[in-house]
């Protein structure tokens, strides 16, 4: 039972809705990386974001680290053997190492992949879980990763949701002069969409709001945004052109009633799992994408990228 194992559900096989279904918080993953490594597994890390949630571990029968994730993913069991994939030995290896190198990414070359990794890792570490394997197998994928970006253009255009987002954003509205942008939520994805506005998008108003009010005062004073409180969110949607919404929450944080009757507003919810009510899409002005649909907007990059992809002898 020593070798590497991996289960892995994946917008390959699960699409938007079920993945949310899926979706685990922080605390349940340290919960469930707690409990495996008491039950006698080693090596283990959950890999969590808005296209995939992976189970990394050794030492542990297959079926025993199941019945512990079906503890906090509660789903039928159709749905169930339909979503999951799983890989034990050099196949696990290999996959972790795809995904490191972003070739796994639902945006092929995804440049946060990699911060995603590297948080997943750390958490494991601050755990106190016995990682002789997954330390050597990770440190190799990153490393293998950041070569990739170096030496081919996989990682050229956009290649992440949240430049996605912006670019989306801009090609909708030809002109962003003084139109008014609200960014919620200020983890790794927000952060990286504050430096994407401040790149790309300098001429809109931009308001950054956190339920940390330190965190968004700091983006503000960086980037020169402005930052209001988590008290302000509705007077802010509802003077808004366009709502970006990277929150970690487990539910919606942008009810129905936020949002005005005859507002005009573009959405782009880039939370796992959403954190727009789907019924705010239904108002008449109000223009609504998820994750995925952000994403299939980037995939026009798809070709050129994958010509850089090495293709097997034949």
């Amino acid at each position: 039972m020593s070798r590497f194992e991996a289960i892995s559900i994946a917008f390959h096989k699960a699409n938007f809705e079920t993945r949310e279904k899926f979706s685990l918080s922080e605390p349940d993953q340290s919960s469930i990386i707690s409990i495996l490594t008491k039950a006698g597994a080693r090596d283990v890390m959950i890999l969590a974001t808005c296209n995939r949630v992976e189970c990394y571990w050794t030492y542990l029968a297959k079926k025993e680290v199941e019945l512990v994730l079906r503890e906090f993913i509660d789903v039928k069991q159709s749905i169930w053997k339909s979503s999951c994939r799983h890989m034990s030995g050099p196949a696990a290896v290999k996959h972790l190492f795809r995904v490191a190198c972003a070739l796994e990414s639902q945006i092929v070359g995804d440049t946060e992949i990699t911060g995603q990794l590297k948080a997943a890792f750390k958490r494991t570490q601050q755990l106190g879980t016995p990682i002789p394997f997954l330390d050597r197998v990770v440190s190799s994928a990153l490393k293998a990763g950041k070569r990739v970006k170096a030496e081919t253009g996989i990682s050229s255009g956009a290649t992440s949701v949240a430049f996605s987002a912006i670019h989306y954003m801009r090609s909708e509205l030809s002109n962003l002069e003084a139109v008014n942008v609200v960014l919620f939520g200020l983890g790794k994805l927000g952060r990286n969409t504050c430096k994407n506005l401040a790149k790309h998008a300098r001429s809109a108003s931009i308001t950054v709001i956190n339920r940390d009010e330190s965190k968004s005062d700091s983006a503000a004073a960086e980037h020169g945004f402005r930052s209001r409180s988590i008290d302000s969110l509705e007077a802010a949607v509802r003077g808004a052109r366009v709502l970006i919404v990277a929150t970690g929450a487990q539910g919606y944080t942008v009810p129905r009633e936020m949002v005005g009757e005859q507002q005009e507003l573009l959405i782009l919810d880039m939370s796992m799992p959403r954190n727009v009510d789907p019924e705010v899409g239904h108002l008449p002005g109000v223009t609504l994408l998820n994750v995925d649909e952000i994403s299939a907007y980037a995939k026009q990059q798809l070709a050129a990228r994958r010509d850089h992809i090495p293709r097997p002898m034949p």
